[in-house]
């Protein structure tokens, strides 16, 4: 092998590795992004239901399933209840501060986007929780006309 060549392969090495060292966290951003995108979709989609279901009839009800990563995951919380049961564990030292904010908001949707980000909550309109719970890819739900409002839960 000639000298130039072998510096020039040791220059690309060195290149690739300052690529992949610099550049990961932008890689790691463009997967965020994308789980950003399908959370938030699904939680549009849920509100569309709930909405539906609102105008329907009263005692009518319709099942929903999650479409979301299979990282990610949506809490369905109570708010004037916002106290961690069944598998709703917000980060303990985190805690008060989530809980202040889901009152003061009245959210009703808690959104864990599975990369290190969660958004501050949401609210759904026509919407009451009455356990807290957290559901996953695939997961489905059930909601139902209550006359005044939608409630929501797990099937069993």
């Amino acid at each position: 092998m000639e000298t130039g060549m072998v510096f020039g392969i040791i220059f690309a090495i060195i290149m690739i590795a300052l690529l992949l060292v610099f550049g990961m966290d932008q890689i790691v951003n463009i997967f965020c992004v994308s789980n950003t995108a399908q959370t938030n979709k699904a939680v549009k989609d849920l509100e569309n239901a709930v909405e539906d279901v609102f105008h329907l009839a009263e005692g009518s009800a319709m099942p929903f399933k999650i479409a979301i990563p299979r990282n990610a995951e949506l809490c369905l919380i109570n708010y004037s209840n916002p106290s961690p049961m069944n598998n709703w564990n917000p980060d303990p030292d985190m805690y008060n501060i989530i809980r202040n904010r889901i009152q003061a908001n009245q959210y009703n949707v808690w959104i864990n986007y599975g990369c290190g980000t969660h958004e501050p909550g949401y609210r759904i309109s026509y919407l009451r929780v009455s356990e807290n719970f957290c559901v996953g890819l695939g997961e489905e739900l059930y909601i139902e006309n209550k006359g005044h409002y939608v409630s929501i839960e797990k099937p069993m």
